[in-house]
């Protein structure tokens, strides 16, 4: 009688791991366009990991995670974060964003750090300062200033 029970535990455990597996394997296919997913993060960086800025501003910049799978869908990730404020500051009167290239002692590749403001159209005043940094691959940063 043991045998059998022991049979048919070995059996359940089976058929319970193959149905994990099987459910892990669907979702990853109906999530896999979802642009709510957190983007894999960079295996060169870590949450509040810091780099000193070299040429750009004084400071340095903090990594705060990857919200796109290159430059451009991580500026548009950066502008719908910003956007409700955008909106309301700008009074549907627009908006620019200053872009301006900063040199970052990074030791792991030679990558491009994009610092990013924000502008009202109408009289050229910052809606947000220059404090989000982008890398070309994706990755979102914000600049800690230097103290005056």
């Amino acid at each position: 009688m043991k045998t059998n029970i022991t049979e048919s535990s070995i059996w359940i455990l089976l058929f319970s791991y193959l149905c994990i597996i099987l459910l892990t394997s669907c979702n990853e296919s109906v999530f896999e366009n979802n642009e709510n997913l957190k983007f894999s993060e960079d295996p060169a960086l870590k949450k509040n990991q810091v780099f000193k800025i070299i040429k750009g501003p004084c400071g340095d910049i903090r990594y705060e995670s990857r919200i796109g799978q290159d430059y451009e869908s991580a500026l548009d990730s950066l502008v719908k974060k910003r956007m409700s404020l955008l909106n309301a500051e700008t009074n549907a009167d627009g908006y620019y964003i200053d872009k301006d290239t900063i040199s970052v002692d990074f030791k792991y590749d030679d990558r491009l750090f994009i610092s990013h403001g924000f502008r009202r159209l109408k009289d050229n005043q910052y809606i947000f300062s220059i404090a989000d940094v982008i890398d070309r691959n994706g990755n979102y940063f914000i600049i800690n200033w230097c103290d005056d």
